[in-house]
Formats: structure tokens, C-alpha cells, sequence
């Protein structure tokens, strides 16, 4: 261990955030944070989802999801219709199914990039930790 700290937590979250700068650096050219494309397309697989399934699907707590859905309606990338307190619903605009078209090639630059440096491996063991993970917290 390099800098000598045992905690996971923190050797995680900084992980997390080299990888996060990593796709960042690849989607830099499509105008689009890796949190911004993972939310549109997320959105876009889901078909229009409330913002509680959205959140849960990327992870995030409703609060962190809406600030992050202003970003993405200023960019004219989504609607959200509906009240605030009722169920909203996130559609994806024409102008963010370009973004994600063009945002598409670049995360799959990075994904490989990532791979590539991490190796089968680790690559399956994060996937395999966030599962366990996901598991052991149980429902959200």
C-alpha cells in the first residue's frame, strides 16, 4: 500500500474519483461530466422514470439527482414534467440523444482505457464489490 492508509472507504472513494477523472478526461469533447452521461443515458434506458427510480438506478440520493437534472434542462438535454412532491417524470430530449450519440463513442474509449489498465481481474472484481455491496445494504 503506497500511502500506507488501511481504510477502505477512503481507498475506494479515491478510486472512484481517479476513474471518474479518467472518463471525464475522454468525454471532454462531447461537453459532458461522466455524471451527466451516465444520468442521460440512464434515463433513456429507463424510459422516462420518476426521479426515486432514477436516483436509485444511478446511485445517487434524490437531492443530488435534481440538482444534477437542472444542469441537464439548462443544457436542454431533459424535461422533467410533473410537480415537485408528486411524481415527476425525466424524459430525454432530441438535443440529449445527440449528446448521448455523441458522448457514446468516447465513453466506450474510456471503458476500455479503464479496462485495459485494470486488467479482467480487477476490472470483474469491481463488479463483483459493488454487487456484494449492493446486496448487503439491501433495498433503497
Amino acid at each position: 500500500m503506497k500511502n500506507g492508509n488501511p481504510c477502505l472507504c477512503a481507498n475506494l472513494r479515491s478510486a472512484a474519483r481517479a476513474i471518474t477523472d479518467l472518463f471525464n478526461e475522454e468525454l471532454r469533447a462531447s461537453g459532458l461530466l461522466i455524471t451527466q452521461f451516465s444520468t442521460l443515458a440512464e434515463a433513456k434506458r429507463l424510459e422516462g422514470p420518476g426521479i426515486a427510480e432514477l436516483a436509485r438506478s444511478v446511485g445517487l440520493e434524490r437531492t443530488t439527482l435534481t440538482r444534477n437534472l437542472k444542469v441537464l434542462q439548462s443544457m436542454g438535454y431533459v424535461v422533467v414534467s410533473g410537480h415537485v412532491g408528486k411524481t415527476q417524470s425525466v424524459k430525454v430530449t432530441k438535443k440529449g440523444d445527440a449528446a448521448l450519440a455523441a458522448g457514446g463513442p468516447l465513453w466506450l474509449k474510456a471503458q476500455q482505457k479503464i479496462a485495459h489498465l485494470l486488467g479482467k481481474r480487477l476490472s470483474a472484481d469491481i463488479l463483483e464489490i459493488k454487487q456484494i455491496l449492493d446486496t448487503a445494504a439491501g433495498p433503497t
